[in-house]
């Protein structure tokens, strides 16, 4: 997009996010870290735990890795895709505004083993368009690692254990209620965020307990949130959220992204009235969850817009920036799909940005134009009826 962007971590209330914006970058600005400076090791460590690799390869591997890659990973992406793709993004630099722009606002939930950083280029990108946007680290157990009071207590990735079910309880209902009891965490931090946000927009002082940030005086964001350009965007996990979100208070929103949606604690009796794009990979796909996914597609209460497709080549984590910044890592544990990972990143941000910009009348105008009307990968997309089929396939 036409912007640079800046960002900020903010802990207030019950919720932890990244706030990334459209930003003047001067000489003196520093790029932000893909693991979070002062903290890298212990997000490095969390991805490792999540991934069953042994902490001393998590710190030899993942936590150099972490500290030398700029956000969202520009040093690995080509010079052509660099160009289509915004990529950097500067810690607490000046807001980019005027005393009459307002921006779309935009809240980001990861999926499991997420953080806020996960997703860099994707956040980045929409905030390069000229979103506000809130990437949310919840802190239900869900994320790789997290904390609470600036760090001073931390919170490791929780793994389900069956011994800790109730009496008379199944291993079923137990993992049913475990995710179901984060799926509500994870509503009550959207929320939270969300009313955050609208505080700073108000100009009402929040309590930010990440002390580092206070560099950047949140009054700089005065009047500046436009909520009436309010999206949410979520993958997996935060697919799940973002949609039981729409359930809620779809009233406030323009419209949802929800990327390969993980299905299994939704509630799909509640229809979703506001136009959503179900953006699905190739292979994160299995009979129960696409049968769900089809039948909350087909409701009849549900919005006549909606959107439905699949990248052929992609696999589940190709949403994020990890088959990017470690690409032979992600093809030796069959996590990354076949096609070229920034090519699928290219997809992704492309297809949302054009998706929002149907609803949402403050987009910038794409600075590359010329590569949608070459068709870019459009080759590689089933849309519609096609993925719908595709869908309806799976048997296993």
């Amino acid at each position: 997009g036409p912007f640079e962007v800046g960002c900020v971590d903010i802990e207030a209330g019950n919720s932890f996010f990244r706030l990334l914006y459209p930003a003047n970058v001067n000489k003196r600005a520093h790029k932000a870290k893909w693991l979070p400076d002062q903290h890298a090791l212990l997000y490095a460590l969390g991805y490792g735990n999540y991934s069953k690799i042994p902490k001393i390869f998590s710190a030899l591997l993942l936590y150099p890795l972490g500290i030398q890659c700029q956000l969202a990973i520009k040093t690995k992406l080509s010079l052509e895709i660099a160009s289509f793709i915004p990529t950097n993004n500067y810690l607490r630099v000046p807001f980019k505004g005027d005393a009459k722009t307002k921006f779309p606002v935009a809240i980001f939930s990861h999926g499991l083993a997420g953080m806020r950083t996960t997703y860099s280029t994707l956040i980045t990108s929409l905030a390069s368009y000229g979103f506000i946007v809130a990437s949310i680290e919840h802190r239900d157990g869900s994320a790789s690692a997290s904390m609470s009071d600036n760090y001073k207590n931390t919170i490791d990735y929780k793994f389900p254990n069956v011994k800790e079910k109730k009496e008379g309880q199944s291993d079923d209902d137990y993992l049913f209620e475990f995710r179901k009891q984060q799926l509500n965490k994870r509503v009550e931090e959207f929320k939270s965020v969300l009313f955050v946000l609208e505080k700073i927009n108000d100009g009402i002082p929040i309590n930010n307990l990440i002390i580092e940030s206070k560099d950047l005086n949140l009054n700089v964001f005065l009047n500046k949130l436009d909520f009436s350009n309010l999206i949410a965007v979520g993958h997996s996990f935060g697919a799940c959220t973002v949609m039981t979100i729409a359930q809620e208070i779809g009233n406030k929103l323009k419209c949802v992204i929800s990327m390969d949606p993980w299905l299994y604690v939704y509630d799909s009796s509640k229809p979703i009235k506001i136009p959503i794009m179900y953006l699905n990979s190739e292979t994160f796909h299995w009979r129960v969850n696409s049968q769900d996914l089809l039948k909350i597609f087909k409701n009849s209460e549900s919005s006549s817009e909606n959107v439905i497709g699949m990248i052929r080549g992609t696999a589940h984590q190709d949403f994020s920036d990890l088959p990017v910044l470690v690409p032979w890592l992600m093809r030796k544990l069959k996590l990354g799909g076949t096609s070229d990972f920034t090519e699928s990143l290219l997809i992704i941000t492309r297809m949302s940005i054009e998706f929002i910009r149907s609803y949402v009348s403050d987009v910038s105008v794409d600075p590359h134009p010329e590569y949608l009307k070459s068709g870019g990968f459009l080759r590689d997309i089933l849309l519609g009826k096609e993925a719908l089929e595709f869908l309806n396939s799976i048997e296993i």
